[in-house]
């Protein structure tokens, strides 16, 4: 699979609904379940991709760790291998987030970003 493939399926989850939102953490758990910035979405694709990495369930912080990383608040190098990104790509995205930029505004910088066509109920508006 190219990474424009992976790219458009992190889209898609984004827009699908699938995913309740968080702002400062990758993965975060409430009485709910889970709630994923938008690198945590990423992040999860990966794994259900066959992505191996190491999760970790902080309890004094309340968020889940991945990865192997010394910096850990870093998305894993496996997932930036994965998607064809670099740290520094994904970082605005995860700004975007933090900012309270919702998943479907996120999702509609990503299609910019990478000439995807915007989606079907953002024509027109």
């Amino acid at each position: 699979m190219s990474d424009v493939q992976r790219v458009r399926r992190w889209v898609q989850a984004l827009e699908s609904g699938e995913f309740r939102q968080c702002r400062d953490e990758f993965t975060e758990r409430d009485a709910d379940g889970e709630l994923h910035d938008a690198v945590g979405v990423l992040i999860t694709l990966a794994m259900r991709d066959g992505v191996e990495l190491q999760v970790e369930w902080d309890e004094l912080l309340g968020c889940v760790r991945y990865g192997d990383e010394p910096d850990w608040i870093l998305p894993p190098h496996q997932v930036c291998e994965w998607i064809g990104l670099d740290i520094c790509q994904l970082e605005r995205y995860l700004e975007l987030n933090q900012d309270g930029v919702s998943f479907w505004g996120i999702a509609a910088v990503i299609r910019e970003d990478f000439g995807l066509a915007p989606h079907k109920l953002d024509i027109g508006r």
